[in-house]
């Protein structure tokens, strides 16, 4: 696999590391000369990358051989950021009072730089979102953030209703663009796409079903951030206890549980690694606490409340695999929507219930 970064390497790890420019200094020509070469080899790189698009190898090779690159482009730019030291984002533009080798090196990680957002526009289906992304990319994503968030706070602060959730997401957003360590370009991205649309969203008094279209974009994104789901049951907790009897408390939860089973997800999208999306979470609360008051309703008004039937082993479905292969099994039939029930813990609980696994 042919590496096209080896003239970038070069620069910075040879001909350009502060060590060589310090014993011998680069002059004009030397520099017009090189600004030309980068600016052809950037030209010749972007050419290779896009061509691997249409290669006729497999896509494997194709991921390898892209991701590899984004990987080595990662670090030269973070060389190219050490080398220039800037001090804020703003340091990272051209100014007038640059020595000539900052601009060079300003110059090389600009250049690095289009060519990883190349990969990440041009070649999506290869970038690796999970890859650490670059210091300075960091720094203006950052920079970008706090802007974005000051204008939604302003824009959108008078919504009594959603007041503590604003601040929530707001405050888990900003907690994660302070973390100095494992900030990937799929964090970055989710931050950026959930503060623009928080940001062009309209502002609302207060809910007038269920969900403010503010809680929906939350669930829409999947911002299954445990403290997040905390204050959503915190706040159904609260206004449960306020309701008075057994019947208007699951007249208020059945008509909550039908709303959010009628929310939409985005596919693959999520703010934390987590196969428990927001939706599942609440829903889950959502589903016990329905089934707790059913059972005391039914227990107090002296009506035997209708349990499931026990299913005899020789009924249920045998299966020739472990339980869990058969938990994957279940959930990829819910992904592929194979099996198109909207809470994966019920079906998950009937497939446990209605099947006999090997061991089991």
């Amino acid at each position: 696999m042919r590496d096209e970064l080896a003239f970038f390497e070069d620069l910075l790890e040879n001909k350009l590391s502060p060590r060589q420019i310090a014993s011998s200094p680069l002059t004009e020509t030397q520099i017009s000369a090189l600004v030309k070469d980068m600016a052809a080899e950037k030209d010749r790189i972007r050419r290779c990358l896009k061509k691997m698009y249409y290669h006729p190898a497999g896509e494997r090779f194709k991921e390898q051989y892209v991701q590899r690159h984004q990987a080595e482009l990662v670090i030269l730019v973070n060389t190219a950021f050490h080398y220039i030291r800037p001090e804020s984002a703003k340091d990272l533009l051209e100014k007038e009072s640059d020595t000539p080798i900052i601009s060079v090196y300003k110059l090389i990680y600009h250049s690095l730089k289009e060519l990883l957002a190349f990969i990440e526009s041009h070649l999506t289906k290869y970038f690796n979102q999970e890859e650490n992304a670059p210091l300075g990319y960091q720094i203006i994503s950052k920079y970008e953030f706090q802007n974005r968030m000051r204008r939604i706070r302003k824009k959108l602060g008078g919504m009594t209703g959603d007041k503590e959730i604003l601040q929530r997401v707001l405050a888990t957003i900003q907690d994660m663009a302070k973390e100095s360590t494992n900030v990937t370009y799929r964090k970055l991205i989710y931050a950026r796409t959930i503060l623009i649309e928080m940001e062009a969203s309209e502002p609302e008094p207060g809910p007038k079903n269920y969900f403010s279209p503010l809680r929906e974009l939350m669930f829409y994104m999947n911002f299954n951030c445990s403290l997040f789901a905390h204050l959503l049951i915190k706040e159904l907790i609260g206004y449960v206890s306020k309701i008075d009897g057994y019947r208007e408390k699951l007249l208020f939860l059945y008509g909550y549980r039908k709303e959010l089973n009628q929310l939409v997800i985005k596919p693959g999208t999520q703010f934390r690694n987590n196969p428990v999306s927001l939706k599942e979470a609440i829903n889950g609360w959502v589903e016990e606490e329905i089934l707790f008051l059913e059972k005391t309703n039914a227990l107090l008004s002296g009506v035997t409340y209708n349990a499931e039937k026990p299913i005899h082993e020789e009924d249920k479905l045998s299966f020739s695999v472990p339980v869990g292969v058969l938990s994957i099994l279940g959930r990829s039939a819910c992904d592929t929507r194979l099996v198109t029930n909207k809470n994966k813990k019920s079906v998950m609980t009937t497939i446990a219930r209605l099947s006999k696994t090997v061991g089991s």
